[in-house]
């Protein structure tokens, strides 16, 4: 999942003008520098999270799909099929990593709040992008790539998107409102803690959309 580095810099409130100062006309390039910006870390995280990807996605979809046990899941992992499935999830990555950062940044550019933003770009991420996640299952999983189920799971997994982006958006306003982090490992621990906490209350849909993925043949509970 959806799995990611996200950065909280555009929900930090900006420090006000000292008075009577003359503020600078905004760049005209001001909006794209933050674009490219937001792509650019969405592609150094999406190389970081390809790596940790190629092994623990194919474990936890088989744990999640075929319902195995977690030796039974890692008896299958071998070292040539994690570096195959490597090929797989850097590609894949630097197509919705910087797709998420962009959409993330041009909505901080409207006047929605931090929850009904992360709404949004869950709703618009999961639409624009399922293809792609679903392509990157079916190869976890060794299953024929078939287009006409490119969309299978659309409602588990745009609800499971939705609910972590409203999660990251209301516990990230509310720890940075709490704690105001000033320094770089004050917001990295917030930042992180953001993210564990949306993953953690996005699950349910994750095991929804995982039930869905079953081959009807062969569904388990």
């Amino acid at each position: 999942t959806l799995s990611s580095l996200w950065n909280l810099a555009p929900a930090v409130a900006e420090v006000p003008a000292p008075a009577g100062t003359v503020s600078a006309p905004p760049a005209d390039k001001g909006f794209m520098t933050k674009i490219v910006s937001a792509a650019a870390q969405g592609c150094t995280a999406a190389t970081v999270a390809a790596i940790l990807s190629a092994f623990t996605e194919p474990l936890v979809n088989r744990l999640l799909v075929k319902r195995m046990t977690f030796g039974q899941a890692f008896a299958e992992m071998t070292f040539a099929a994690t570096a195959k499935f490597f090929l797989t999830t850097f590609p894949t990555n630097m197509l919705k990593f910087p797709v998420f950062e962009v959409i993330n940044m041009i909505l901080s550019f409207t006047s929605l709040s931090g929850s009904i933003r992360g709404i949004v770009n869950g709703f618009l991420f999961c639409t624009i992008m399922l293809p792609v996640t679903n392509y990157r299952f079916r190869k976890s999983m060794g299953w024929p790539i078939k287009p006409a189920l490119l969309y299978q799971a659309y409602v588990p997994t745009v609800s499971r998107d939705i609910v972590y982006g409203w999660a990251r958006g209301a516990v990230g306003g509310l720890l940075i409102h709490s704690i105001a982090p000033a320094s770089f490992f004050a917001k990295s621990i917030t930042f992180g803690v953001t993210i564990w906490a949306a993953c953690i209350i996005s699950s349910p849909c994750n095991e929804w959309r995982g039930y869905t993925l079953q081959p009807q043949d062969k569904g388990l509970p």
